[in-house]
């Protein structure tokens, strides 16, 4: 019996996702739980596992295409089973069987390149004919790819224009949107989440220096009193830091909160995010909870979901559900920069390499060391005051460094 391959749903926000890759061909032979496709969304990539073993019959969904969630992109079964078509709705993926045929009439005698059936008809999936809407294509101009002469998203978006022949007052210039073209993987979800983060909020960063001198001193301290008991790592700097912007939140909840244009959560949960660098891009693990646990807890989660993330490990429940976001360049020699939102989070902190100086404290020379912190935020959500007052509250903790131990 046959078995849809689904497009997943990765977490509560995903609608779509984009097939990136298909490791499969149809009919080859495909074993229970063996990866058969790669997809994304605008979050993360995802390996989609066959749920059972047989041969891929068919394949809905091609690579570069974007469906809706539960849309079913192939469907495996038995050596010779028919393939049945893609069920017919209007959210399935682009297939012959199961896209509406629109009728195109050309605006002007340019000939239609699209194969055409005896009825004079297009076949275009949804998602094409709506990208095509919106920049001022016509239908009939871009050659498909898909079955029987069918446009898909991938042949609107390589799409080039001719150049018009005589240009008219009419004439309508493209609209803009968010897509990503000549990018792939991971790349190309960082870049769709960048640029709909700084399209959708209005984002201003804001900078102050903490006093960390006693801190380090401190943990200098503790590290050495409980070199038997615990590691290390449990007194870091990111560790630390993670601890401060934790209580900073429970003292300031509007700043754990998320916005998406509709609706604005502030939430009771604090899940913070610890942007990690890899090979390819950038992601977000979260530490949940981090209100409610120690240092060595949060030191332990810290260095599970950093770990798993470095090795391309990471879990889908931990890049979901932030409510907040640090990012770290100290180590690069940054000192002050303007991170993006990681949208929807209202609320983000850049955290620069700290720098000690000579200073004149009490009519003597000691040596300080100061921290660099941005803070960037929706100011469609968080006035600068607010703002401001968050930041200080970062700073109070770090400057008083017993207050992190409770």
């Amino acid at each position: 019996m046959s078995v849809e391959v689904l497009m997943p749903k990765l977490g509560l926000t995903m609608t779509e996702g984009v097939v990136d890759k298909w490791y499969k061909a149809v009919g080859d032979p495909v074993k229970d739980g063996e990866v058969v496709a790669s997809i994304s969304s605008e979050k993360l990539s995802y390996d989609v596992e066959a749920e059972s073993a047989g041969e891929l019959l068919a394949i809905y969904t091609q690579e570069g295409e974007e469906v809706p969630v539960k849309t079913p992109i192939g469907l495996i079964g038995e050596h010779g089973e028919a393939a049945s078509a893609a069920p017919a709705s209007d959210a399935s993926a682009e297939s012959v069987a199961s896209a509406p045929a629109v009728e195109v009439t050309p605006a002007n005698a340019t000939p239609a390149a699209t194969p055409a059936n005896s009825t004079g008809r297009v076949f275009a999936s949804p998602l094409a004919r709506r990208l095509a809407k919106e920049n001022n294509f016509e239908l009939s101009a871009i050659s498909g790819s898909g079955a029987n002469g069918r446009v898909t998203k991938r042949d609107v978006l390589s799409f080039k224009p001719a150049p018009a022949v005589a240009a008219t007052e009419a004439a309508a210039t493209p609209t803009q949107t968010i897509t990503v073209g000549g990018l792939s993987g991971l790349r190309k979800i960082i870049a769709r989440n960048m640029r709909q983060s700084l399209a959708s909020t209005a984002q201003l960063t804001i900078m102050a220096k903490a006093d960390i001198t006693e801190l380090l001193a401190l943990r200098k301290e503790l590290k050495a009193k409980t070199a038997d008991d615990l590691p290390s790592q449990v007194w870091s700097l990111n560790i630390l830091l993670v601890k401060a912007v934790a209580k900073a939140l429970q003292d300031h909840p509007e700043m754990n909160a998320r916005y998406d244009g509709n609706s604005l959560q502030q939430l009771d949960f604090i899940n913070v995010g610890v942007a990690t660098s890899l090979a390819d891009g950038l992601i977000v693990p979260n530490i949940k909870d981090a209100g409610s646990k120690s240092l060595a807890q949060i030191q332990q989660d810290f260095a599970r979901i950093t770990s798993a993330a470095k090795n391309g490990e990471a879990p889908q429940a931990d890049l979901m559900d932030g409510t907040f976001t640090i990012t770290n360049l100290g180590s690069a020699g940054v000192e002050y920069f303007t991170p993006i939102l990681n949208y929807p989070e209202v609320g983000i902190l850049g955290v620069g390499g700290f720098v000690t100086n000579l200073a004149l404290v009490d009519e003597q020379v000691v040596p300080q060391t100061k921290l660099p912190l941005s803070l960037t935020f929706d100011h469609q959500i968080i006035d600068g005051q607010p703002a401001a007052e968050f930041l200080q509250t970062i700073r109070y903790y770090l400057e008083n460094p017993y207050l992190l131990l409770a």
